[in-house]
């Protein structure tokens, strides 16, 4: 799905674009995926584990702005992309209807609403898609900031993965959790 262009400002004042991401973008979507994947405590996968180059990028990149159940968004300040966000809907007929969510933001524009806009722009567009019933996804039980902004966007608690993440010492725990379109 393409989603149009939609422009904000941050409430300290910094522009950004929320729109689908172009397959010749693929590097600078790489460059954020490196760069949030630097923080272990961020992403359950690491740096060193990432197995996605630019031409296998622009190829998802391609499929999401032709998919009727999935699509992948950037938030842009200027050239440089600070926040991603995709939804990848079910790959089989029984589940074609579900939304998978997958949001990265950058260190230096969290807690700044750009995760917040980037969600409602994700439920407005995925209500709107026929092939979308339901999103999906996952957050670190600690994360209690991103839980809090999925609860109060109407997101349901659906099951707790107890000890699903290793890292470094710790194991960590992973809430499930969904909306219904």
């Amino acid at each position: 799905m393409k989603i149009p262009p939609r422009e904000l400002t941050t409430p300290d004042g910094r522009a950004y674009t929320i729109r689908s991401a172009r397959p010749s973008e693929a590097g600078k979507v790489l460059d954020h995926a490196w760069r949030v994947r630097a923080e272990p405590e961020v992403s359950v996968e690491d740096q060193d584990e990432f197995r996605c180059d630019a031409d296998q990028l622009r190829g998802i990149l391609k499929t999401a702005l032709e998919a009727d159940n999935g699509f992948f968004l950037i938030a842009a300040a200027g050239d440089d992309i600070v926040a991603t966000l995709s939804v990848a809907g079910g790959r089989h007929a029984k589940v074609r209807h579900v939304g998978e969510i997958g949001v990265s933001v950058r260190a230096g524009w969290r807690r700044r609403g750009v995760a917040r806009r980037l969600l409602e722009v994700t439920i407005e567009h995925a209500r709107a898609a026929p092939a979308l019933r339901r999103l999906s996804l996952e957050v670190f039980a600690r994360n209690t900031a991103a839980i809090r902004l999925y609860e109060s966007q109407g997101w349901a608690h659906e099951g707790r993965r107890r000890g699903h993440v290793r890292i470094g010492d710790r194991d960590e725990d992973v809430l499930l959790m969904g909306l219904l379109l």
